[in-house]
């Protein structure tokens, strides 16, 4: 299909300005406007950091998208024991309060998640914490 080119109006011929002074086939953009545009993309180009700010030992599940559900136990003795879920679905941050989180991966569902001298593993409403250096903690989820 064919197209045809668009004439410029007959007052935009020969040099002369369209009625109301605007006009309308101007040429390249000043440098002004290109440098307003350049400016304004490298400010949007820089933000923040997406990591949370601050001490990540209470973070909260809006801050990790990987976050999928927060379980909320009370362990005797051992306080209470905060379970991130990660999306994996083979993956908890696990935090003793007060403590930074540690993360423990599982080779399989319902299996024990395991890390860096800290195993857990949960069943139900119940979760068994054992350390190296400190004796096994039985949690009941609250």
């Amino acid at each position: 299909m064919f197209i045809p080119l668009r004439r410029a109006p007959p007052a935009c011929e020969k040099g002369k300005t369209p009625i109301g002074g605007r006009d309308d086939h101007a040429g390249p953009l000043s440098n002004s406007v290109w440098a307003g545009l350049i400016l304004f993309l490298g400010l949007t180009a820089c933000s923040g950091s997406a990591e949370p700010a601050g001490d990540d030992r209470n973070h909260t599940t809006s801050e990790n998208a990987n976050v999928i559900g927060r379980h909320v136990y009370h362990c005797d003795p051992g306080g209470l024991w905060i379970v991130d879920f990660l999306q994996d679905g083979l993956s908890v941050d696990l935090a003793a309060n007060g403590e930074k989180p540690v993360r423990l991966t599982a080779p399989a569902q319902g299996l024990t998640y395991v890390g860096e001298h800290i195993n857990a593993r949960v069943s139900g409403r119940d979760m068994h914490v054992q350390r190296s250096d400190r004796p096994p903690l039985k949690c009941r989820r609250t």
